[in-house]
């Protein structure tokens, strides 16, 4: 018995009846019949699901190939999905963990306190006339510590198909101890930097002086001088700073080594 009229591929179900069954019965026919638009939409589905599967596991790696840690979580904070990173950020133990629960918080009582309100506050419980602006968190175990930052956002779909009772927010945490996702090479090609002047890019994020920059690179504080003051002509900036904006605008953190 076939199973669907789709002409790119072709699906049946057979019946085998004893030997001693010379004409089988007309009842299990009729059965058959009935039985068949219901196997018919199963395989249908699964093959639906099938390629779900696939588009879903080709996201997931797309994800993990990004430096921010990516982490969808519901309204009281467990967690649904968690990129690679976000979970070596969660692993870390230093700013943000997740309780027995599941949940996420944080070591800091006063950063615990004020995620949790954020993530409710973006959250698809609240009404829709109350705003969801995105809100920045700087997580610190210790006051010394560099800081975790953690971007809460809605998530939601231009079409707001997702509001079906799922209370999901995104948090993107990223690790600004943790530079293994820098690449510079981007800001080195659009602004067409020499050898030397590309190599002192990474040493300004890394925010070292002056100084400090011309012992690591073996040369004088003049000509360091000289080549940040290139950098900033061929960046069009007027200052350190905004040299460093400008260089971290360019710089998507992809990780291009796994």
């Amino acid at each position: 018995m076939r199973l669907n009229d789709n002409p790119r591929y072709f699906d049946n179900i057979a019946f085998q009846f004893p030997n001693a069954v010379v004409n089988p019965p007309t009842k299990a026919f009729a059965k058959a019949h009935a039985l068949a638009p219901h196997l018919a939409k199963s395989l249908e589905m699964s093959i639906l699901y099938s390629r779900l599967q696939t588009h879903y596991a080709t996201v997931l790696s797309a994800l993990d190939k990004v430096g921010v840690g990516m982490c969808i979580v519901e309204a009281n904070g467990s967690i649904i999905f968690a990129s690679t990173e976000a979970y070596r950020i969660i692993e870390n133990d230093r700013w943000i963990k997740k309780t027995t629960a599941g949940q996420l918080t944080c070591h800091n009582d006063d950063n615990a306190n004020q995620l949790r309100s954020m993530i409710l506050a973006a959250s698809l419980v609240q009404e829709k006339s109350i705003p969801r602006a995105e809100s920045v968190l700087t997580a610190r175990r210790y006051s010394s510590d560099e800081p975790l930052l953690i971007e809460v956002s809605p998530l939601r779909d231009h079409n707001d198909e997702l509001h079906t009772g799922h209370d999901t927010v995104l948090l993107q945490m990223v690790d600004t101890e943790c530079s293994k996702h820098c690449d510079t090479s981007a800001f080195s090609i659009a602004y067409q930097l020499s050898a030397a002047e590309s190599a002192i890019v990474p040493l300004l994020l890394n925010g070292l002086t002056n100084s400090e920059i011309a012992d690591e690179r073996g040369t004088s504080l003049n000509t360091i001088k000289s080549q940040i003051t290139t950098l900033m002509r061929k960046a069009r900036v007027d200052s350190r700073v905004q040299l460093v904006r400008r260089i971290l605008k360019t710089e998507p953190p992809v990780q291009h080594n796994q």
